[in-house]
Order: structure tokens, then sequence, then C-alpha cells
């Protein structure tokens, strides 16, 4: 994680519409505080300061409420001792959806308070245990194996997620982009969205009721997301696919 790389991140934010907050330097932050999700929680009332469950990052909430309160942004509560949560096992679906994880860094302590503090808010609050993977010493968040992109479509890493969560997901309409074997450790699953997929074919199914799928085509000789024309079979045709096919064919 590189100053250019920082640099890069704050330009695209800053693109994409945001305003970038810069935290400063402060007591009790260190090397991990880059990850600022970890240390606060969104909610309709406003910010919830949590309680880290890794020791070394305890001072972090506070730090982030001295910078909060000196931008004027409310403070909704924070989490408090006995309870634990950290911002990478918090995933909102949607604006009265959200999903908490029970796992090594967040307890059931640290899930009822935060469930209080968003009680009237929301419609539903999913609490999904996680497995314990490589153990209480790894870096394991909900957020290492899902990261929604659009109201219908998340980021995952199916073989790490558990059955009921992932049967929900689906029975919610939420289709899934796969994240391969050897991107896991680099953390493919945990991605930031600046805006949603946009406009696609399954939208004037959706608007009457009708069942459609979204599709996310691969990138080729066009953007993912792309035009169409009248000879689109045509001038779309991909040497590489055709082949395939047509093998495919000959077995069927």
């Amino acid at each position: 994680f590189t100053a250019g790389f920082y640099a890069r991140v704050c330009e695209l934010l800053a693109a994409a519409g945001a305003d970038v907050l810069r935290l400063p330097s402060a007591e009790g932050t260190g090397l991990d505080s880059i990850y600022v999700r970890d240390a606060s929680l969104l909610s309709p009332r406003g910010i919830v300061l949590c309680k880290m469950g890794k020791p070394p990052r305890v001072g972090e909430p506070t730090a982030q409420r001295r910078a909060f309160e000196s931008w004027g942004l409310p403070i909704a509560g924070a989490i408090e001792p006995p309870g634990q949560i950290e911002g990478g096992d918090v995933v909102w679906l949607d604006a009265s959806t959200v999903v908490v994880c029970l796992g090594y860094r967040t307890n059931d302590a640290g899930i009822r308070q935060y469930r209080e503090l968003l009680r009237g808010t929301i419609d539903d609050f999913i609490v999904v245990p996680l497995p314990h993977w490589r153990g209480p010493g790894d870096v394991f968040h909900l957020m290492s194996i899902i990261s929604p992109v659009d109201r219908d479509l998340a980021v995952v890493y199916s073989p790490l997620m558990p059955v009921p969560f992932r049967e929900a997901l689906v029975a919610r309409g939420i289709s899934f982009v796969e994240v391969p074997d050897e991107e896991f450790d680099s953390m493919g699953a945990n991605t930031l969205t600046l805006a949603n997929t946009g406009g696609t074919d399954h939208l004037s199914f959706d608007a009457v009721g009708m069942p459609g799928f979204q599709f996310i085509q691969d990138e080729a000789d066009y953007e993912t997301r792309t035009h169409h024309t009248n000879v689109d079979v045509y001038d779309r045709m991909q040497k590489d696919d055709l082949m395939q096919a047509a093998v495919v064919m000959a077995f069927d």
C-alpha cells in the first residue's frame, strides 16, 4: 500500500463525486488503521463507533470519534464491553437490510448492541456465523467472502459462505460474481463500489413482475456493459469462443 496507490484511490473517489475526508495522525492508531471502515459503522441515526476485536486496534474508534466530531458528523452511539464488533463484519444489502457476522472479531454482545442502535430504522437484521477457517489469529471478516456491488449483484467467495446465508441471498434475487481460488488470499472478494451497474435488459421484466436476470458480459473488445447493434451476433463474435462452442456442440 504505497503513497501513490493511496493518492490514486482518493482521486478515484473524488472523481466519482465523493467528499474525501482524511483522518489525521492520532495516538492509539497504527498500520492497521488504514482499514478505516473497521473502527466505525453507519446507521440511519449516525455513526456507530466499534469495539475492536484485535487488541492493537482498540484505540482507533476513539481517534475516529475526535475526527468525526471535528467534522460535525453525528455519533449515534458506541459498542461497549463486553461487546465487540468490527466494520468488516457488517454488510448492508440495501437501505433497510443489514448482515452482521458472528466470528472471532464480532461477538454476540456487540451484535445485540448494534441491533438495538438500529431498532426502528431497518426491516431486516441478519446474523451469519462465520467458519473457523484459519483461526482467531487470521484476518477473516464477512467482507472476506462478500461485497455487494449492486442491489442484486455481489462479489462472493462461495467455498467459505455458510449455506443458509448463500441460499438466503439467492432467494432475494441476488446474483454472484464468483472469486476464483487464486484471488481469495489477495482479498478478491473485498471490493469498493462507486456506482451501481446501471440499467440493463432485466429491468423491464422486473417492472412488470416477471423474472429477469442481469448478465455482466465478459470484457472482450468492448466494455462489460455496452451498446447493442442490429448485427450484434456478427460484429461481437470472438474466435476463441466460437472454437469452444463448436467443440461443445460436437460432443453434444
